[in-house]
């Protein structure tokens, strides 16, 4: 007689899912906020790419400025060396006291003022580098809390770059109006349905489809529906 065993069916995540679990990484390290981002290297440069952020699918400012911080310098060392850095400008925060008992932890000199930062450096098989960053003076971990939420960010960083590589490269600004009918529309709304909802006009509900669907160059309303799910901008 034969044993029946469960079959083990693979999950694909998608980039709303990944930023979920970034922010329950971020919620576990005591921190209050995430940005994930790519190193690029161009013309023998090395930038920062930010990808998301805390505020996905919008972008906060905290990772707008990090984008700036994180200079040629830092990216070099998230690319030369898997050993995650930190700094804080801050000597009696917990982010202080419990980094600087991580033994495999890098203290560097605070590049900018601000918050205490903790960044994973990290790659995948297929040589795309980045690195994800937390911030927040409250981060508090230990050695082992330390490695078990580098590994996270690992699986977590390499779907981002598996899915990024299926996604437009620069996913073009739509406004919140834009993804509430996009959002309404892939959940089967029709345009009378999408206004009286959102209290506008039909007039109006069509006028941001269009609007949306010309900004993802979709040549219909639900190819437009399509390129915001693949891209990340609804779920």
């Amino acid at each position: 007689m034969s044993s029946s065993r469960p079959v083990n069916v693979p999950r694909f995540d998608t980039l709303p899912d990944v930023a979920r679990k970034l922010r329950g990484v971020a919620s576990d390290l005591g921190a209050e906020r995430f940005a994930l981002f790519f190193v690029d290297s161009a013309g023998g440069c090395r930038n920062p790419a930010l990808c998301m952020d805390s505020e996905y699918p919008g972008v906060s400012g905290w990772g707008r400025k990090l984008a700036v911080t994180l200079e040629e310098s830092l990216c070099a060392r998230a690319t030369a060396s898997t050993r995650p850095f930190w700094w804080s400008e801050q000597p009696a925060c917990r982010a202080t006291e419990t980094l600087s008992r991580c033994m495999w932890a890098e203290r560097l000199d605070p590049p900018t003022q601000g918050d205490a930062v903790l960044a994973y450096p990290l790659s995948t098989e297929h040589g795309r580098e980045g690195l994800i960053v937390f911030g927040g003076d409250g981060i508090a971990v230990s050695n082992v809390t330390l490695a078990s939420a580098h590994a996270r960010c690992l699986m977590l960083f390499s779907t981002v770059a598996a899915l990024w590589s299926d996604a437009p490269s620069e996913m073009p600004q739509i406004s919140r109006r834009e993804l509430e009918c996009l959002k309404l529309a892939a959940n089967g709304h029709t345009s009378d349905e999408i206004a009286s909802r959102l209290g506008l006009s039909v007039h109006t509900a069509n006028q941001y489809l269009g609007s949306s669907a010309s900004k993802l160059n979709a040549n219909s309303r639900m190819h437009a529906v399509a390129k915001a799910l693949r891209g990340g901008l609804i779920d």
